[in-house]
């Protein structure tokens, strides 16, 4: 009995020595990347200036984790345990830092594929997680920048959670919070407040995300100076076309706060449509203004009352079909179209229009007619005929 006592001692005390070297040094530290490398069918795992060690903390220059068709590399990686057990199921860590986290992947025709699962079978929670930049995007194009982001959590067999956290994109800040399952479609549910300065006016958004990361359901209610709004979109990220559609109405919107131009206060509403093109990705449909406070230009209003019609945005330009435009005693019909090549190019149908609503020192009038205005290469051009059908007979071509 005591024979065989002595060596499964002797390998037990072989194991605890291997585990301790494993996880208290940087060599084992080192050893276990390269046994990762191994382990992982179809994914290189690499690290450069590997220090410390798991049980007491350590530090990567870089780790880089490459699959065949998608990427992931660490710089500057810090680590600091506050309970390393991973064989109890638990592995909690006081801070987790990095300076850079790039994420990219080979772009293929047709929608992506989301991994089956996220799930790790051990129990990881952050107290504090730190990314000075995350970026995303497919290989060889400009990938969205994230920074500063801050935020704790766990992340477990069933789900990723995040408690209170706050990222930067551009000029815009967002706080979040909120729960996913690491099983797809991937159900969630994020809620956060944004801020943001928007032509010197401060701006906010209270926001929620939720259904599922696969189809992901967008709700925003916006703030900014006056003006209040909200945004409904329905965004697809694994799909060739990301956005499904979006909704948008605002509310109060003073135009000479945010512009050089006349005062108008306008609530307005876009129910939009994604599809893809050659030129990427295409918005169309139907839009609504509202003018609350309609005036003669030389007292500083815009005569128009209302406006309804359709929009379509592209890489190619902007295009908007007017339908009908209502203010200055009649109504019109035209569109408005831009683009890089042709930049401006407006045409508009007159009916009824009172010159006296549009200049209050002018006769009052009924002008019907065609105008025309083109700017290209810094260039412009202005044409119509104009005929009045009340008062003072008038018949022009220009």
């Amino acid at each position: 009995m005591v024979g065989m006592l002595v060596p499964l001692l002797a390998g037990l005390a072989a194991v605890a020595l291997a585990l301790a070297w494993l996880t208290r040094s940087t060599s084992g530290l080192q050893t276990l990347v390269h046994l990762a490398d191994l382990a992982l069918p179809g994914v290189q795992v690499r690290a450069e200036g590997v220090e410390g060690s798991l049980h007491e903390g350590f530090g990567l220059g870089s780790l880089s984790i490459e699959g065949q068709d998608w990427r992931v590399r660490i710089d500057q990686l810090r680590v600091v345990p506050r309970e390393f057990a991973p064989w109890t199921g638990h592995v909690a860590l006081e801070s987790a830092s990095a300076s850079r986290v790039a994420v990219d992947w080979i772009s293929t025709p047709g929608p992506a594929h989301p991994p089956a699962t996220l799930a790790l079978p051990f129990e990881l929670s952050f107290a504090r997680l730190s990314l000075g930049e995350l970026a995303l995007g497919a290989r060889g194009a400009d990938p969205l920048v994230l920074s500063d982001l801050q935020t704790g959590g766990r992340w477990n067999a069933n789900a990723i959670e995040l408690d209170s956290g706050s990222v930067r994109w551009k000029s815009v800040h967002t706080e979040l919070a909120g729960r996913m399952q690491t099983l797809r479609p991937y159900a969630l549910h994020l809620e956060g407040r944004l801020a943001s300065t928007l032509a010197g006016h401060a701006g906010s958004a209270q926001w929620t995300a939720g259904e599922n990361l696969e189809s992901l359901h967008l709700q925003a209610r916006l703030a900014a100076a006056q003006a209040q709004g909200s945004l409904d979109a329905r965004i697809l990220p694994f799909a060739t076309v990301p956005l499904s559609g979006l909704e948008l109405e605002l509310a109060g919107v003073e135009l000479s706060e945010w512009f050089d131009a006349p005062q108008a206060r306008l609530d307005g509403r876009a129910r939009l449509k994604a599809s893809g093109s050659e030129d990427g990705l295409t918005l169309s449909g139907p839009i609504e203004l509202v003018n609350a406070s309609p005036g003669p230009l030389d007292r500083g209003r815009i005569p128009a009352r209302s406006a309804q019609g359709t929009l379509r945005w592209s890489g190619e330009g902007l295009h908007i079909e007017v339908e009908e435009l209502r203010g200055a005693g009649g109504s019109a019909q035209g569109s408005v179209a831009w683009s890089e090549s042709t930049q401006l190019s407006v045409e508009a149908r007159l009916r009824g229009v009172d010159a006296r609503q549009l200049w209050s020192t002018l006769k009052p009038t009924a002008l019907g007619g065609r105008l025309a205005y083109n700017l290209a290469q810094g260039r412009d051009r202005f044409e119509g005929e104009l005929v009045n059908a009340q008062g003072l007979p008038l018949s022009a071509r220009f």
